[in-house]
């Protein structure tokens, strides 16, 4: 992997860091209306693109993959092994527009939040909405790990959610004092419950 310094030739208006790996730097250019992409060894410049949502990109932890959103509501995944080809991702934001956008860190779910007071979770392959939390509006939105999300709110607060099924059963047992109730396996389909 390069160390050291590089020094990127920005041009007179400079630009913002978006991301990189071991082998590129993405810079949004200051004029916000694209993309270059620097050769990370060298700082040459080696490509640039636009996006037609781009606005602000995430990437997965391996830069294999990511995800530029605009105030447009429209969601574009970016594939930096394909020459940085992107695809407008088909997602219903319901009536918010995205304030905080994550991908998981193997890139295969999408968490977006927005001003409705909503965090969804989608699957980036098909735009499956997987889970829909209502916590506020979202401000901020992380992946910690694979089955956590980091959400901040408009109220200055920080919530770590949980999407793993068997860690919310063991949370709500933990708080009931009691057993399940045949009615309450059934309706939230808990294992826990079987015989």
């Amino acid at each position: 992997m390069p160390t050291g310094r590089v020094t990127l030739a920005l041009g007179e208006h400079g630009g913002f860091l978006m991301g990189f790996n071991e082998d590129w730097v993405l810079v949004r250019t200051a004029d916000l209306g694209g993309y270059d992409v620097f050769d990370r060894a060298s700082g040459a410049l080696t490509s640039s693109f636009e996006v037609p949502s781009g606005s602000w990109v995430r990437f997965d932890r391996a830069g294999r993959i990511g995800i530029a959103w605009g105030f447009d509501s429209t969601l574009s995944i970016l594939h930096p092994d394909d020459d940085w080809s992107f695809e407008v991702l088909t997602v219903d934001l319901g009536n918010g527009t995205p304030r905080g956008v994550a991908l998981s860190p193997t890139g295969d779910r999408v968490a977006v939040g927005a001003q409705d007071g909503f965090l969804r979770i989608f699957e980036v392959e098909s735009g499956e909405l997987l889970d829909e939390i209502e916590i506020g509006e979202v401000t901020g939105a992380y992946w910690i790990d694979d089955s956590h999300v980091g959400v901040g709110t408009r109220d200055g607060l920080w919530t770590s959610l949980t999407l793993d099924p068997e860690e919310l059963v063991a949370l709500a047992r933990a708080a009931v004092q009691r057993e399940f109730t045949p009615n309450e396996c059934a309706l939230y389909r808990l294992e826990v419950c079987a015989p």
